[in-house]
């Protein structure tokens, strides 16, 4: 259950919703705040129930979930994006694949990953175009959950003894077993600059390799926009993404988000331009994502 809402005779629901003379009534008001609530409904007396039906029609399944009182799983849903536990591991050279592949393992040195090691769960390895000439052979095929790992010197990892760096820690990790992705996640002109970490829910989602740097708040925003186009590319800096770099854009058929900094986006369609907030897209997403579906569809 997501929202109750009753709907009765009011012959003024402006000022109902606070919008002229006073304060809003507290039946209006706890729509925002627990998703249950009252609403004027007579002939001529409608546009506040159509503005909260076009909102949840537009909204999506994480919109619709955070407007419920809080229920078992919250946490695990908050967090869900924040936990960044999926290794991207690429490669030096085209051999290490099947290495990894046949001993069920994957390597790196130990000050790659060091800070963040103990909350990695899983290993996802990357194919880089370098390495993988033939473009079908290029991106993320292979992932698996992490049994084990072991910090030794390089020179004593006995499937591929040595290394650039002979003496200096690495880690060995030991996966259960290798899976292959049913869609791959194809580079989309970009790949990592070093190991890097994604989140399990988006790995799950990606099929393109810059989808797994979004943000928190970006990932809202190409989640709820997802329903209603692919996503046909998202732009970094550098074809080489490391964690710290930011995105500047995301593109859908006709409709392109940029990342104006400083929490603020513009969306732009055709000849138009409207910027917006993060934020507000946290607050009230329904709101915000029925004007930017409104904006994009005005304009095309």
């Amino acid at each position: 259950m997501f929202g109750a809402f009753v709907l009765f005779p009011h012959n003024n629901e402006l000022a109902y919703a606070g919008m002229i003379g006073g304060e809003p009534s507290k039946f209006y008001e706890s729509i925002r705040q627990v998703g249950i609530g009252a609403l004027p409904f007579l002939p001529g007396q409608t546009t506040l129930v159509e503005r909260l039906l076009d909102e949840l029609i537009l909204e999506g399944l994480d919109s619709a979930f955070e407007r419920t009182v809080l229920q078992e799983g919250t946490a695990e849903y908050l967090t869900r994006d924040d936990k960044r536990n999926v290794l991207i591991g690429p490669f030096r050279t085209r051999g290490q694949l099947d290495i990894c592949l046949d001993h069920n393992m994957y390597y790196t040195y130990l000050k790659e990953v060091q800070r963040y090691l103990n909350r990695l769960e899983y290993v996802a390895l990357y194919q880089s175009k370098r390495l993988f000439k033939n473009e079908a052979e290029q991106g993320i095929f292979y992932y698996g959950r992490i049994k084990d790992y072991m910090i030794l010197p390089r020179k004593e990892i006995r499937e591929v003894p040595g290394g650039n760096e002979p003496s200096a820690l690495a880690v060995r990790f030991e996966v259960e077993s290798w899976e292959r992705r049913l869609i791959p996640i194809k580079p989309g002109r970009y790949g990592p600059q070093g190991p890097q970490r994604t989140s399990w829910e988006l790995f799950k989602e990606a099929v393109i390799y810059p989808e797994l740097h979004l943000t928190n708040a970006e990932i809202r925003l190409w989640r709820e926009l997802k329903r209603f186009g692919e996503c046909v590319g998202i732009e970094f800096p550098g074809e080489q993404i490391d964690e710290k770099d930011s995105m500047m854009s995301m593109e859908f058929p006709g409709l392109t988000i940029r990342n104006a900094g400083d929490g603020l986006f513009y969306v732009v369609a055709g000849n138009q331009r409207k910027q917006f907030r993060f934020g507000d897209l946290n607050r009230r997403p329904g709101k915000v994502l029925r004007e930017i579906i409104l904006f994009w569809q005005a304009n095309n």
